[in-house]
């Protein structure tokens, strides 16, 4: 008997799958954000300046805080 029957998925994995499903499907993380409106998320996100990146990615996109704090950490790695 699976656990997956009476346990769903952790909820950060359902927010990450979301995330991928919404603005990653059908290109790389990094193609996403070598767009030219993503230049100041990923400018900011590799400052360290999290936040910021994410009001950037919110006001380019309009997602969710949710979203645009993973948007952030994948920009600061890409």
């Amino acid at each position: 008997m699976s656990l997956a029957k009476f346990v769903p998925a952790p909820k950060a994995a359902q927010d990450s799958a979301r995330f991928v499903q919404t603005y990653l499907l059908d290109k790389s993380a990094r193609e996403f954000f070598l767009q030219e409106r993503m230049k100041d998320v990923v400018a900011l996100a590799k400052q360290g300046n999290w936040s910021e990146a994410s009001k950037e990615f919110r006001e380019q996109t309009g997602a969710d805080i949710k979203m645009s704090v993973f948007a952030a950490q994948i920009a600061a790695i890409v």
